[in-house]
């Protein structure tokens, strides 16, 4: 396998700014010219725009199909460097900026300048400047750069212009997650996910360093996906390369993971237009393919009969324990039966690493284990571990050629990059290191203590998502615009959003910190449990933002669905509940100004509400009743009131038309009238909501805010969220 270095070093340096280039004496060469412009061509979508565009980068959800806010349609970026703060939302006519001395200041003072460090540069000043060509302007210089440097790698020695198109796909992640039990759940929960995002870091740097091939030459990386661009001479060796990873991936997990990995031939002239879509489209049916072959090859180890102890069972995740992979015993405080514990050595190791992520600041993966760190995480055929700043300024000098990835501290990850000689310094995003600690312990805590201490001592599991985002990257950008550049902008977009911002919002208020643990937050979906109220608080405001990041887009809306449950409840159980209750929201359909819609919608009591019009009719009746019953304006039995009507008439809803009786009517009008609130505002309230109901029941003036939700089912879901929270708040010490 040659060695790309200079080519990939020269592509990069050659979409650096003119100023750049002649400020660090950048000379480029020659042999590699037309490859580069090559490679630049299609980077940009195979034709030959303006570079005459110097203002800041729009935003890429612009660019998506069916974007109808056109107030929104030239919102930018802030002239900025690489951020996960509020800053990252666009915004009318900001202040340019130009990066050029910093950049050049900089890369001089590179300790190491190869063409990774140089990568990692870009990545950092690049990230929110426009490319520089018209047409183009939500592509990045730095997403330009990488895709440039990834096709020109690819092209090198191509025939007839034909390259490797690979895809990769882990499955089982979610059963893999949350199939455990509640013992420990919280730091088990934190431990996998996060051991699963190494996973597949670990499983990209093996194919990268077995196909000799630059870091830039992975175009896009979520969850448990990713795609890759690489020589076509690549083919045979990535078999071999897949059959390894596999073989290792089946010894450390058994059959509850698996990698699908599977490639295409395409020409360059695929990497942009329809056509694009089309061969990502055919790479993702290859991968479901591999998917439905499973374990081929493993059918006499799936069937043959297994050596495992009879007596030993892991508390963690109730699965036997296969003695020669290691055990030990584990002291629970809530044994109430006393009898000896035991888990797996992976389990204890990912309930370490869980409580550890607090202060995780860098993780590094290197081939050797360092004679002074004993702690060392084997994954995959690498060894794995995680840092304070404070603990790697000391451990550093033991790693001389390991991938060093700094979580998060953009600042932090500028100083690594430049003080580094040997190491590769990446940066990344990582939704939810931090989380609510134990008092005293300073580790994560339960379940049941994130529930708090009122008299409804309950915890929210919710699971969040975008709506049709494969669609969205199949078919939301015009063909004329679909590019490899686009593409990973989109990506990095999302990852952005959901893996560095959800940091800065779950920050920003105490409640949050002290009440919710983000579990999982990557790609574009999230697993979060939290005390009950505070996680619709925290999913309403992060579906708020996201709207404002994606510049108003429509078609960029987020479902969820959360479960409440009490904090010793199976989490497996729960996160299923959850995700049932996030398929009703993306299933509902409903009308905006007699518009048909469908998703944008959150369910948590029974019933999808959409976000703008349900869900906010509910809250806004919710607030004004729990305002009432809080100044004693209003009792306390009017919500049990409401929500029995509301079952005698769902009862009633049971029977045929003609057997159907009006008595939960009656009792309305008769409890209204028997009962009126002294306050004026408060009987306003009840009489207004009364003759709502009445009047749309009967045909007359009907004021439903959707085909098949009255006004009773809305104030009966109004009802039993106010008596929830009025339960939540009595006595409530937190």
């Amino acid at each position: 396998m040659q060695s790309y270095e200079k080519l990939f070093l020269d592509s990069l340096m050659s979409c650096l700014p003119t100023q750049v280039q002649q400020t660090i004496k950048y000379i480029g060469n020659s042999q590699y010219t037309d490859l580069i412009t090559k490679a630049k061509k299609w980077a940009l979508g195979g034709g030959t725009p303006n570079k005459n565009y110097n203002g800041n980068l729009h935003s890429v959800f612009n660019t998506l199909q069916g974007h109808n806010a056109t107030n929104n349609a030239t919102k930018r970026y802030l002239g900025q460097s690489l951020t996960i703060l509020n800053t990252i939302t666009p915004v009318d006519n900001p202040q340019a900026c130009d990066f050029s001395s910093q950049f050049s200041k900089d890369y001089q003072q590179l300790q190491n300048k190869s063409a990774e460090s140089v990568l990692a540069l870009m990545q950092y000043y690049y990230t929110y400047t426009a490319c520089g060509y018209q047409g183009l302007e939500d592509i990045s210089l730095y997403q330009l750069a990488k895709t440039t440097a990834g096709l020109a790698v690819a092209l090198a020695d191509a025939q007839d212009d034909k390259l490797l198109f690979i895809g990769g796909d882990l499955s089982g992640i979610q059963d893999y997650i949350y199939s455990i039990t509640s013992k420990s759940a919280s730091k088990n929960l934190k431990g996998r996910s996060f051991y699963l995002h190494i996973l597949v870091s670990t499983v990209i740097e093996t194919i990268l360093e077995k196909l000799s091939i630059p870091r830039a030459s992975v175009i896009y990386q979520s969850g448990g996906g990713f795609y890759i661009i690489a020589p076509q001479r690549c083919k045979d060796k990535l078999k071999e390369v897949k059959t390894d990873l596999s073989d290792k991936l089946y010894k450390a997990h058994k059959h509850q993971l698996f990698l699908a990995i599977d490639s295409i031939t395409i020409s360059v002239q695929d990497t942009a237009g329809n056509s694009l879509s089309d061969q990502w489209k055919a790479l993702g049916e290859a991968l479901n393919k591999d998917k439905r072959r499973k374990f081929v090859n493993k059918f006499s180890e799936l069937f043959t009969p297994q050596k495992v102890s009879q007596e030993k069972i892991d508390c963690c995740t109730g699965q036997e324990i296969d003695e020669n992979e290691g055990f030990e015993t584990f002291n629970d405080e809530d044994n109430e039966g006393g009898q000896q514990l035991y888990v797996s050595k992976l389990t204890k190791q990912l309930i370490e690493l869980g409580g550890a992520l607090k202060n995780a600041d860098i993780f590094v993966l290197t081939k050797e284990q360092p004679r002074e760190q004993k702690n060392g995480f084997p994954i995959l055929d690498k060894y794995f571990y995680t840092f304070s700043k404070e603990q790697w300024a000391g451990a550093k000098n033991q790693f001389t050629s390991a991938i060093v990835t700094v979580l998060n501290n953009t600042d932090h990850f500028k100083k690594l990059l430049l003080e580094s000689t040997n190491n590769t310094i990446l940066f990344d995003y990582y939704g939810g290191n931090d989380y609510p600690t134990e008092q005293y312990k300073h580790e994560p805590k339960s379940f049941d203590e994130l529930a708090g201490g009122g008299s409804y001592k309950r915890i929210g599991v919710l699971r969040m998502d975008v709506d049709s985002l494969g669609s969205c990257f199949q078919n939301g950008i015009e063909e004329n615009k679909r590019t490899l550049a686009r593409y990973s902008t989109l990506s990095n977009s999302l990852d952005v959003f959901f893996k560095g911002y959800i940091n800065t919002l779950w920050a920003s208020k105490e409640d949050y910190k002290e009440h919710i643990s983000i579990i999982y937050a990557g790609g574009d979906d999230l697993f979060i449990v939290g005390r009950w109220d505070y996680t619709i608080n925290f999913a309403e405001e992060l579906k708020e933002k996201f709207a404002q990041y994606t510049a108003g887009n429509s078609k960029m809306s987020l479902s969820a669905g959360m479960a409440i449950v009490h904090g010793k409840f199976p989490i497996h159980r729960a996160a299923e509940l959850a995700d049932g209750l996030e398929k009703s929201a993306k299933n509902h359909k409903w009308l905006n100004n007699n518009n048909p819609q469908e998703k944008n919608s959150f369910d948590f009591l029974g019933k999808p509400l959409a976000w703008g019009t349900e869900f906010k009719k509910v809250k806004e009746l919710q607030e004004k009743l729990v305002g009432f019953i809080g100044n004693n304006h209003l009792p306390k039995s009017y919500l049990e009131k409401i929500t029995t009507l509301y079952d005698m008439k769902q009862e009633e809803e049971k029977k045929p038309t003609e057997q159907r009786k009006l008595n939960w009517m009656w009792m309305l009008v008769y409890d209204v009238a028997r009962n009126k609130p002294k306050d004026a505002v408060a009987l306003n309230f009840v009489n207004d909501n009364k003759n709502k109901i009445l009047n749309a029941t009967s045909g007359n003036n009907p004021t439903s805010i959707r085909q098949g939700y009255d006004d009773l089912d809305i104030l009966a879901l109004a009802c039993r969220w106010a008596e929830l929270l009025v339960r939540t708040n009595k006595n409530d010490n937190n």
